[in-house]
């Protein structure tokens, strides 16, 4: 008798710490470093953020994602981010990018709206569900002849299973009707958009785009739906109608300067201003044209143009002919000058393609067009059939030695400028132009 009392006294503490165990868990993970950090600071008081290196290269996909949908760059080959060039004062293209990114967010708001509703309709049978499994457990423990103090145990950890389910569903969001959520959201969404249309407001570059972009998927984050509701309630119990001027003002502000017709940072007659302090080092002017240019926007450019890691932050002759390939590259870019230095514009374009991964790729060109197995499979093909030599049999990467050599030895076939020694053993725009001759 003795020793069955222990056995389930045993048993009954091991239930103990096993539920003490888990409430601590939901405690500590409630109180975790980066609530404390948002509690203590808010956003912060840095003006940079730790994540804006990432947070640039997420936003260059984004909106390149967002040229190609909207029919202004083609798809090729499965690229899912192709490159995307847009005049910083281009209000149609922009315009166009910026619908398309309405879209999108209307996708993924639609998607959250069903989410709110699938757990609003799934309380119920979640609470009911637990506690018919309490009821159970606590009829079968009182069967087996547990204790009181066990069965008071396991009725207190049922309880607070469901207490917990309750208050997760307790924030307004999930005791609002969905209807009443969607009816906001829907209604707030229609609004923005027919302000963007029946105003013309202006967005003629990429920050004025960005802003209307984010203002409009503010409108589906939790807090700001639940301010709409709160406005909307407040107004409501003193029998004032909702309108511009007595409700929470979504719209973006972006556009014409007031009397002006200037779009922000333009001048007249021409294209924005660069702002910049600084006046480009006479080193660098033999890479750059125009101020504003410092030994960190250098690197920015050769680690885009492919340039050795020996070169970085040099200027010899490895960056002065990336940039004549990159250039000849462009030669159909009406944009791109063929002048051996670089443009505040062009800077922009090449650094927005991100780092190029120089263990693969020698220059612009082969970052943008060997950079898939199957191209570089076609390469090989190309060389097999066109070039007398060691033929290649199977598929390697373009930075196989072999394969390099190969690539020399078509140079020379061609007798093909070797760019000052540094690219005798790279594929360039005319090599493949001649090897894809019938």
């Amino acid at each position: 008798m003795t020793a069955s009392r222990s056995l389930r006294l045993r048993g009954h503490w091991k239930f103990l710490r096993l539920f003490l165990s888990v409430f601590a868990g939901l405690l500590i993970a409630s109180c975790g470093p980066g609530n404390q950090n948002f509690l203590a600071n808010g956003p912060g008081a840095q003006l940079e953020a730790r994540d804006i290196a990432i947070a640039r290269e997420l936003n260059r996909k984004y909106f390149n994602f967002l040229c190609q949908e909207a029919g202004l760059v083609p798809g090729s080959l499965g690229e899912p981010y192709h490159s995307c060039y847009i005049e910083p004062e281009n209000q149609k293209y922009w315009t166009l990018i910026t619908y398309q990114g309405l879209n999108d967010i209307d996708r993924r708001c639609d998607a959250y709206l069903q989410w709110l509703d699938n757990k609003k309709r799934s309380k119920g049978p979640l609470v009911s569900q637990v506690g018919s499994i309490g009821a159970a457990s606590l009829g079968i423990m009182g069967v087996t002849g547990a204790s009181t103090k066990a069965l008071t145990i396991a009725a207190i950890a049922f309880d607070l299973v469901s207490k917990s389910i309750e208050n997760y569903h307790s924030r307004l969001l999930l005791e609002i009707e969905s209807s009443t959520v969607n009816s906001i959201v829907l209604n707030s969404r229609r609004r923005f958009r027919e302000d963007l249309r029946d105003k013309k407001i202006s967005i003629s570059n990429k920050p004025q785009a960005e802003h209307v972009l984010r203002s409009y998927l503010r409108l589906c984050l939790p807090f700001s739906i639940e301010a709409n509701i709160n406005n909307f309630s407040t107004l409501g119990s003193n029998g004032i109608a909702p309108n511009e001027e007595n409700s929470i003002d979504w719209r973006p502000v972006v556009g014409d300067i007031v009397g002006t017709g200037q779009p922000f940072g333009s001048r007249p007659g021409g294209r924005p201003k660069p702002q910049s302090p600084h006046t480009t080092p006479s080193m660098l002017k033999r890479v750059f044209k125009g101020d504003g240019f410092q030994t960190t926007d250098l690197k920015d450019l050769q680690y885009a143009l492919c340039v050795p890691t020996k070169s970085i932050g040099k200027v010899d002759k490895y960056t002065i002919e990336a940039i004549t390939i990159f250039e000849e590259d462009q030669h159909i870019n009406d944009r791109i000058d063929r002048d051996g230095k670089i443009s505040r514009d062009e800077f922009d374009f090449i650094v927005g393609h991100g780092e190029c991964q120089s263990d693969l790729y020698r220059n612009w060109y082969e970052r943008n067009n060997m950079n898939t197995d199957e191209r570089v499979t076609g390469l090989i093909t190309l060389i097999n059939s066109k070039v007398p030599g060691t033929q290649i049999t199977k598929p390697v990467p373009l930075n196989d030695k072999i394969l390099r050599s190969r690539i020399n030895a078509a140079r020379h076939q061609y007798k093909l400028n070797d760019y000052n020694g540094v690219a005798s053993q790279q594929v360039t725009r005319q090599l493949f132009d001649l090897l894809s001759i019938p």
